[in-house]
């Protein structure tokens, strides 16, 4: 046999090598591509920020006292669900973008696309629990207290993920466009029924829903402002009534004086709570506001593509699907830059925290507190002395 054949026979049995036993997508050497070695640099990056920030999160709201309040309780739960995001979801969507193939199987696909939904839902569902918080704080600051007590919000948190998971669970039992013959493909469903449903119920209303609460909550903000400044409270002020009878004056001055004296103090107690309440308010609305910038396009695209699936471009879809997953990334870094206390807990928890034994035993049992306190599980209460 001469060289010449050898060197064909060798030529000819590549190929047949390559396709059997390498898959398509190993042969395009993935790595030393320029386009997906910047994919694998920048989703990686937004996925490290999402699971190191916000397990972040879930540490300081756990290990400084000043955190452990109702709001931050619920800002746990959203940080819990934007956590998983990072843990359960962008992993696949990540490995999906690069190879362009499914590569995990049909069922694990239909688990993906349904896991994605649920939390999806289960975060816009918490920011709409924690805006209804922040509304009771700011209109009803006497009876907040008993409203949102500790046992309530775990009630209220349990219903956010049941409920996101009810949003979830059609396509799981059926309700979904998926006949595809290869199990390479792993899509969102665009059956139209199901993505008006999901729309609606993961964004649409409960971001109508959120607008409503913080409108009321402007509203109420600005009058109580301006009650505040003109040194009156509003709806629970309490006002100097003029004394009945004839009484010696020196008595009726001295109840007058301390009756007064209780009123300012009591008007000083009001105000403080008021700026803090308003504060951790502003904080929530601008975490809001980032939330709905992120998914609000990629949910427009998605409502259209139940009726049109070829009116928006592959490349547009792709930009507004991951801009909705940074949301998950930007909330720890809102809480940097706006929460003196976060940043204070994070500077601890990354800077200052030596690893001697006391440190993290001391660290571990502020994490595994089953419960908040009462005196840590409200903003700015006091005892209520008038």
């Amino acid at each position: 046999m001469s060289l010449f054949n050898i060197s064909s026979d060798i030529s000819q049995d590549i190929p047949a090598f390559s396709t059997t036993v390498c898959p398509s997508w190993f042969r395009q050497e993935l790595f030393n591509n320029a386009k997906n070695i910047t994919i694998i640099i920048i989703l990686g990056f937004i996925n490290a920020i999402v699971v190191a920030g916000n397990i972040l999160v879930v540490l300081a709201v756990f290990a400084s006292a000043k955190l452990r309040t109702v709001t931050n309780f619920l800002i746990v739960s959203l940080a819990i669900s934007d956590l998983l995001v990072g843990l359960a979801v962008l992993p696949y969507s990540i490995s999906l973008e690069v190879l362009e193939v499914w590569i995990f199987g049909e069922l694990w696909c239909q688990m993906w696309l349904a896991v994605d939904v649920w939390l999806c839902t289960a975060s816009i569902l918490n920011l709409c629990a924690i805006s209804i918080d922040r509304y009771l704080a700011i209109t009803r600051p006497v009876h907040y207290r008993t409203i949102m007590s500790t046992m309530k919000v775990r009630l209220l948190i349990a219903a956010v993920w049941m409920l996101s998971f009810i949003i979830c669970f059609p396509p799981l039992v059926g309700w979904n466009d998926r006949v595809q013959d290869s199990e390479e493909i792993c899509a969102l469903i665009t059956n139209q029924g199901y993505v008006i449903y999901s729309a609606l119920g993961s964004f649409y209303i409960p971001m109508l829903v959120m607008l409503f609460f913080y409108y009321r909550i402007y509203v109420v903000a600005l009058k109580t402002s301006r009650a505040l400044d003109r040194g009156f409270r509003t709806d629970h002020s309490v006002t100097d009534s003029p004394s009945a009878g004839r009484g010696n004056d020196e008595q009726r001055n001295g109840r007058s004086g301390n009756h007064n004296k209780s009123s300012k103090r009591n008007a000083r107690w009001h105000a403080k709570r008021f700026r803090t309440e308003a504060k951790a308010t502003k904080t929530v609305g601008i975490i809001v506001g980032g939330f709905i910038l992120c998914w609000l396009p990629f949910f427009t695209v998605y409502l259209i593509m139940g009726f049109c699936e070829t009116c928006i471009p592959e490349v547009l879809f792709k930009v507004f699907f991951y801009l909705g997953y940074c949301n998950s990334a930007l909330n720890p870094i809102i809480y940097g830059i706006i929460s003196k206390d976060f940043r204070a807990a994070f500077k601890k928890i990354l800077f200052r925290c030596t690893f001697n034994d006391e440190s993290v035993a001391s660290l571990i049992r502020h994490i595994h507190m089953p419960t908040f306190t009462e005196e840590e599980t409200h903003v700015g209460d006091s005892s209520s002395q008038t």
